[in-house]
Protein backbone atom coordinates (compact mmCIF):
# COMPACT_ATOMS: atom_id res chain seq x y z
CA UNK A 1 0.00 0.00 0.00
CA UNK A 2 1.39 3.40 -0.96
CA UNK A 3 1.88 6.22 1.54
CA UNK A 4 -1.01 8.13 -0.03
CA UNK A 5 -3.27 5.09 0.28
CA UNK A 6 -2.36 4.73 3.94
CA UNK A 7 -3.20 8.37 4.61
CA UNK A 8 -6.57 8.03 2.91
CA UNK A 9 -7.26 4.84 4.85
CA UNK A 10 -6.39 6.55 8.15
CA UNK A 11 -8.50 9.58 7.29
CA UNK A 12 -11.48 7.32 6.57
CA UNK A 13 -11.15 4.96 9.52
CA UNK A 14 -9.17 6.42 12.42
CA UNK A 15 -10.77 8.96 14.77
CA UNK A 16 -7.43 9.77 16.42
CA UNK A 17 -5.91 10.53 13.01
CA UNK A 18 -8.87 12.78 12.18
CA UNK A 19 -8.37 14.59 15.48
CA UNK A 20 -4.72 15.13 14.61
CA UNK A 21 -5.72 16.57 11.21
CA UNK A 22 -8.17 18.98 12.84
CA UNK A 23 -5.56 20.05 15.40
CA UNK A 24 -2.97 20.66 12.69
CA UNK A 25 -5.44 22.65 10.58
CA UNK A 26 -6.37 24.77 13.60
CA UNK A 27 -2.69 25.48 14.30
CA UNK A 28 -2.11 26.53 10.69
CA UNK A 29 -5.15 28.83 10.65
CA UNK A 30 -4.20 30.42 13.98
CA UNK A 31 -0.63 31.01 12.77
CA UNK A 32 -2.02 32.71 9.65
CA UNK A 33 -4.47 34.69 11.79
CA UNK A 34 -1.63 35.97 14.02
CA UNK A 35 1.06 36.52 11.39
CA UNK A 36 -0.90 37.53 8.31
CA UNK A 37 -4.61 38.30 8.61
CA UNK A 38 -4.42 40.30 11.84
CA UNK A 39 -1.58 42.36 10.37
CA UNK A 40 -3.31 42.94 7.01
CA UNK A 41 -6.71 43.81 8.49
CA UNK A 42 -6.09 45.00 12.09
CA UNK A 43 -8.35 42.30 13.55
CA UNK A 44 -7.83 43.14 17.22
CA UNK A 45 -11.26 42.90 18.87
CA UNK A 46 -12.96 41.55 15.72
CA UNK A 47 -15.57 38.79 16.02
CA UNK A 48 -14.52 35.19 15.50
CA UNK A 49 -17.25 34.95 12.85
CA UNK A 50 -15.64 37.68 10.76
CA UNK A 51 -12.18 36.16 11.29
CA UNK A 52 -13.44 32.74 10.17
CA UNK A 53 -14.91 34.26 7.01
CA UNK A 54 -11.61 36.00 6.24
CA UNK A 55 -9.65 32.79 6.76
CA UNK A 56 -12.02 30.91 4.46
CA UNK A 57 -11.76 33.53 1.71
CA UNK A 58 -7.97 33.34 1.72
CA UNK A 59 -7.85 29.55 2.11
CA UNK A 60 -10.18 29.09 -0.85
CA UNK A 61 -8.35 31.77 -2.86
CA UNK A 62 -11.54 33.50 -3.92
CA UNK A 63 -10.80 37.05 -2.88
CA UNK A 64 -8.12 39.70 -2.78
CA UNK A 65 -6.83 41.69 0.17
CA UNK A 66 -8.41 44.82 -1.31
CA UNK A 67 -11.82 43.11 -1.49
CA UNK A 68 -11.61 41.97 2.13
CA UNK A 69 -10.56 45.45 3.26
CA UNK A 70 -13.47 46.97 1.36
CA UNK A 71 -15.91 44.51 2.96
CA UNK A 72 -14.58 45.27 6.44
CA UNK A 73 -14.83 49.01 5.80
CA UNK A 74 -18.31 48.64 4.30
CA UNK A 75 -20.03 47.94 7.60
CA UNK A 76 -19.44 48.44 11.29
CA UNK A 77 -21.57 45.49 12.42
CA UNK A 78 -20.68 41.80 12.50
CA UNK A 79 -23.77 40.94 10.45
CA UNK A 80 -23.01 43.60 7.86
CA UNK A 81 -19.40 42.56 7.55
CA UNK A 82 -20.36 38.90 7.22
CA UNK A 83 -22.87 39.73 4.51
CA UNK A 84 -20.21 41.61 2.55
CA UNK A 85 -17.46 39.04 3.14
CA UNK A 86 -19.71 36.16 2.09
CA UNK A 87 -20.31 37.91 -1.25
CA UNK A 88 -16.60 37.94 -2.13
CA UNK A 89 -16.11 35.48 -4.98
CA UNK A 90 -19.85 34.84 -5.34
CA UNK A 91 -19.75 35.30 -9.12
CA UNK A 92 -17.32 32.40 -9.55
CA UNK A 93 -18.12 30.37 -6.41
CA UNK A 94 -21.77 30.98 -5.51
CA UNK A 95 -22.28 27.64 -3.78
CA UNK A 96 -19.17 28.05 -1.59
CA UNK A 97 -20.31 31.52 -0.55
CA UNK A 98 -23.77 30.23 0.41
CA UNK A 99 -22.25 27.26 2.23
CA UNK A 100 -19.87 29.52 4.17
CA UNK A 101 -22.64 31.80 5.37
CA UNK A 102 -24.84 28.85 6.32
CA UNK A 103 -21.97 27.14 8.19
CA UNK A 104 -21.08 30.31 10.08
CA UNK A 105 -24.69 30.85 11.14
CA UNK A 106 -24.97 27.21 12.21
CA UNK A 107 -21.74 27.48 14.24
CA UNK A 108 -23.15 30.60 15.90
CA UNK A 109 -26.46 28.88 16.60
CA UNK A 110 -24.61 25.87 18.05
CA UNK A 111 -22.60 28.16 20.34
CA UNK A 112 -19.22 27.55 18.72
CA UNK A 113 -18.76 30.98 17.14
CA UNK A 114 -20.05 34.47 17.80
CA UNK A 115 -18.80 34.59 21.39
CA UNK A 116 -15.13 35.49 20.97
CA UNK A 117 -12.98 38.20 19.48
CA UNK A 118 -9.40 38.11 18.25
CA UNK A 119 -6.85 39.45 20.73
CA UNK A 120 -3.75 40.76 18.96
CA UNK A 121 -1.63 40.84 22.14
CA UNK A 122 -2.01 37.11 22.82
CA UNK A 123 -2.63 36.02 19.23
CA UNK A 124 -5.65 34.05 20.44
CA UNK A 125 -9.39 34.43 20.67
CA UNK A 126 -10.83 35.68 23.96
CA UNK A 127 -14.39 36.08 25.21
CA UNK A 128 -16.16 39.00 23.62
CA UNK A 129 -17.29 40.31 26.99
CA UNK A 130 -16.28 39.99 30.61
CA UNK A 131 -12.58 40.19 29.82
CA UNK A 132 -10.41 42.82 31.43
CA UNK A 133 -8.56 45.01 28.96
Amino acid sequence: MSAASRLIHLANTDDAFNGMQVNLAAQIVMRRMRNSYSVMYDLNGVSDLVCAAIADIHHQGRGLKTQVKAALAGSSTVKGRLDLLCKIGADDYPERCRTLKKALMQAKSDGFLGKSVFDKASGLFRPGSGWEE
